[in-house]
């Protein structure tokens, strides 16, 4: 009937209403304490100092954590306030540092590891047109300082890094290596197999 017909179109109308107005609210963020204990925020922040000075990166002196940003801050620098290259490899020291420090602690969540470009973070095009900062790109003998150290510490756990560098010599046969060539005919194309 007619009047079935207008209750239903109504009742739809109130649906599409009621889903925008859901959709345009921003969600409330989760609220849980962040706040670790003095003492193991101390301890971690030894942890990752000691992880950055294995990397090659010496020079570090202090590292801290933020409660409020819920990041490190190295030597007084916020990890955000670093050019791309030096955020990947902080955050990089950061991952491997707490994936350590559980260990020691007997408390291990995961003995897996995937980190996504920690010493390349601008595309091919970026660094062949010069349109690069100061901190974009961290030097050699850091990035294979960090492989080395993972090859070396990371024996019981698997590490996966999907890194468009090649890894240094002093390594070989110390990892499986997979190379995506780009190309149907050779070797592997990328991550999704072509065929």
């Amino acid at each position: 009937s007619q009047k079935d017909i207008e209750k239903t179109i109504n009742d739809k109308k109130r649906e599409i209403i009621a889903f925008t107005e859901s959709r345009s609210k921003k969600k409330e963020k989760l609220k849980y304490n962040s706040q670790l204990p003095e003492d193991i925020t101390i301890e971690f922040c030894k942890k990752i100092k000691d992880t950055l000075i294995e990397f090659g990166y010496k020079q570090v002196k202090t590292v801290t954590f933020d409660d409020k940003d819920q990041d490190i801050i190295i030597d007084g620098i916020p990890r955000k306030s670093n050019g791309k290259g030096f955020r990947a490899f902080f955050y990089t020291a950061f991952s491997v540092s707490l994936i350590k420090y559980l260990q020691d602690k007997n408390n291990v969540f995961s003995q897996v590891l995937i980190l996504d470009s920690p010493v390349t973070t601008l595309k091919e095009e970026k660094i062949n047109s010069g349109d690069i900062n100061e901190g974009d790109m961290i030097d050699v003998s850091l990035q294979d300082s960090l492989f080395e150290y993972l090859a070396k510490n990371f024996m019981d756990e698997q590490v996966i890094i999907l890194e468009n560098k090649e890894l240094p010599n002093d390594i070989s046969g110390k990892y499986n290596h997979i190379k995506f060539s780009k190309k149907t005919n050779i070797g592997r194309y990328g991550f999704f197999h072509v065929g």
